[in-house]
């Protein structure tokens, strides 16, 4: 285990003074303002005893890896060295605010400050990234006190993880401090993804003008394996909350756009569904889910910078 917390937290400070918090805070997807039930705090400094990168190999053959990735009010603390593979990939949301984390492969000796000041205009019109970083999915958007549980697919490399959330100072976690890098090396294990109970499917038409998601009509209650592929032709993700009252897909749909603020205890229903993956991939997710009304949504900006959600992908099913 290695810590690359200083090199990192350097890169970033010079990307801060560079760009202005503005660029920084229109990075933001999927990201949801924190309500009136997670009070602010001040900005602690982050502990560079943290171990912001991991390095890898060993384990069960047969069996996924665990890489814990702890998140706080604002950093990311990394434990466990599976190899590359199947790895169960699992955050706790031990802070205030919500939290998630988006995993990119970068290839080369790109830098954390380089991946930030590439990806955000390209983001924000919806185009591809360059050849040198790829999607790589992770837990989204998570409520303070909840766990999310994943199984992804690593390749052999090195990862950059970024939490996009910001909070009512408008200012991103990955500007506080919230980000890490972690490398998959070794003899790839050959564990596999597990089986799934619920499969759902992220779609699109080719053409950015229609997006959906392929959802069964009701989902059964309790402990269930959720199979997320994008089948579409473009970058997906699948935020999931949990509504707490009779809100209308719309306004749900608005609170993730940021068009409107989000009510009180809409964060606390936010579960960590998955982050983006490319075109092709496919990922698993935990979730012990509880009887009521569950919203499924891609905030994705597609081509001319128009969200997915706004175009369709966005989907409420009831859970019995």
């Amino acid at each position: 285990m290695r810590s690359h917390l200083v090199e990192l937290q350097a890169s970033l400070s010079r990307l801060v003074i560079a760009l202005g918090v503005g660029a920084l805070a229109a990075l933001a997807l999927g990201a949801c303002g924190d309500d009136d039930t997670k009070p602010g705090s001040p900005t602690p400094p982050p502990s560079e005893s943290s171990p912001e990168a991991t390095r890898g190999s060993g384990g069960d053959d047969t069996k996924p890896g665990t890489l814990t990735l702890k998140a706080t009010d604002f950093a990311f603390e990394l434990e466990g060295a599976p190899k590359p593979g199947v790895v169960r990939v699992v955050m706790p949301n031990e802070g205030k605010y919500v939290h998630q984390a988006q995993f990119f492969r970068v290839d080369g000796d790109h830098t954390a400050a380089e991946l930030i000041a590439t990806i955000g205009p390209l983001i924000r019109a919806g185009k591809s990234l360059p050849g040198w970083v790829t999607w790589w999915g992770g837990p989204g958007a998570l409520a303070p006190g909840e766990t999310a549980e994943h199984y992804i697919d690593f390749d052999e490399g090195r990862y950059i993880v970024l939490c996009f959330q910001g909070d009512p100072d408008g200012v991103p976690h990955l500007q506080k401090g919230q980000l890490a890098e972690v490398t998959f090396e070794g003899n790839r294990s050959g564990a596999s993804l597990p089986s799934a109970k619920v499969e759902i499917t992220g779609k699109d038409d080719g053409q950015g003008k229609s997006y959906a998601f392929g959802l069964p009509p009701s989902i059964a209650a309790g402990d269930t394996m959720v199979s997320f592929r994008n089948e579409g032709t473009e970058p997906h993700e699948m935020q999931l909350v949990r509504l707490s009252g009779d809100l209308a897909l719309e306004k749900v749909v608005d609170v993730f756009l940021k068009k409107a603020a989000p009510p009180a205890g809409f964060n606390s229903g936010l579960l960590g569904g998955p982050q983006v993956i490319m075109p092709g991939e496919s990922t698993r997710m935990r979730i012990d889910f509880k009887p009521g009304q569950y919203v499924f949504i891609c905030p994705v900006p597609g081509p001319g910078g128009v969200s997915h959600a706004g175009l369709g992908m966005a989907a409420r099913v009831e859970v019995k």
